[in-house]
């Protein structure tokens, strides 16, 4: 996630439409003024790179009430790089819940949720927070533009090949774009305190 700034626009040939070429370029910008120039201070650790629903396994356990055993799957994308990106990433995720799964507290409220259970184990400094919702908004041009590319070039005629990300990543990815930076952090802050 570190070089979407210099590689995702790289690949804009395989976007329909103006308005998506549009707003990954002002995306990749803003990374590269805001993201880029910070990464060094950011906090590191080795992350899986593809933190989402469908890279856990939950083991059940015959006990009621208790926590089921758990574990994370595919390491394709396991490197050493900035904390934030693994928060962000599963963040991308969970505001990419498919258009008929509304979720009655919102995408963004259940973001703050996740994100409010992460930071009560691990806390987050207030830059690496700033930078969540550029971040996220990074990762959805990332996956929506990669997928495309390999269902378009590499791939035409897999199906199987366009995932949630791409089947609803473009109205998500504007969704979230256009909400003001502030209401998304506001509304997280919010979550964590209660």
């Amino acid at each position: 996630m570190s070089c979407v700034g210099d590689t995702v626009e790289q690949f804009l040939e395989v976007v329909s439409g103006n308005h998506y070429v549009q707003m990954v370029r002002d995306i990749c910008e803003s990374f590269r003024k805001e993201v880029t120039p910070k990464r060094h201070l950011l906090p590191k650790q080795f992350i899986h790179g593809d933190l989402n629903h469908n890279n856990i396994l939950l083991i059940p356990t015959e006990k009621s009430n208790t926590v089921p055993d758990f574990g994370f799957i595919d390491f394709g994308f396991l490197s050493y790089s900035c904390r934030i990106f693994n928060v962000a990433i599963s963040l991308m995720h969970i505001l990419n819940v498919a258009a008929d799964r509304e979720l009655s507290c919102g995408r963004t409220r259940m973001a703050g949720h996740f994100l409010a259970g992460y930071q009560s184990v691990n806390p987050l400094s207030s830059e690496e927070i700033k930078l969540l919702p550029l971040l996220i908004a990074s990762r959805f041009c990332q996956s929506i533009i990669f997928v495309t590319y390999t269902n378009k070039t590499l791939n035409p005629d897999n199906e199987d090949i366009m995932d949630l990300t791409t089947r609803s990543g473009w109205r998500n990815l504007e969704t979230f774009w256009k909400l003001p930076e502030e209401e998304v952090l506001k509304t997280w802050r919010q979550t964590n305190d209660n």
